[in-house]
C-alpha cells in the first residue's frame, strides 16, 4: 500500500486529500480506478485521523495490498 497527501481547496476552505494506492508505481502511474481518496479538515488534529484511515484501510483488505508489493521486494 501507498499513500499521497496532498494539500488543496474545496469550497474555498483548505483541506488533506490522502489517496491510498496498491504498488508496486507512483501515484502518477497508478491508474485512477485502483486509487481511492478521502478528505480530511486541514488541521493538525487530523494527522491523526489520517493514520487511523490509512491503518483501517490496509488492515480490510490487508492480502490485496500484500499482492502488490514494491519492485524492490525479492520474490
Amino acid at each position: 500500500m501507498r499513500y499521497y497527501i496532498e494539500k488543496t481547496t474545496e469550497n474555498d476552505t483548505d483541506v488533506f486529500c490522502v489517496h491510498i494506492f496498491p504498488g508496486p508505481l507512483c501515484f502518477e502511474k497508478t491508474a485512477d480506478e485502483l486509487k481511492q481518496s478521502r478528505t480530511f479538515a486541514f488541521s493538525e488534529e487530523s494527522m491523526v485521523l489520517i493514520a487511523d484511515w490509512i491503518n483501517e484501510q490496509y488492515a480490510q483488505r490487508e492480502d490485496y495490498w500484500n499482492k502488490h508489493m514494491s519492485l524492490l521486494s525479492e520474490p
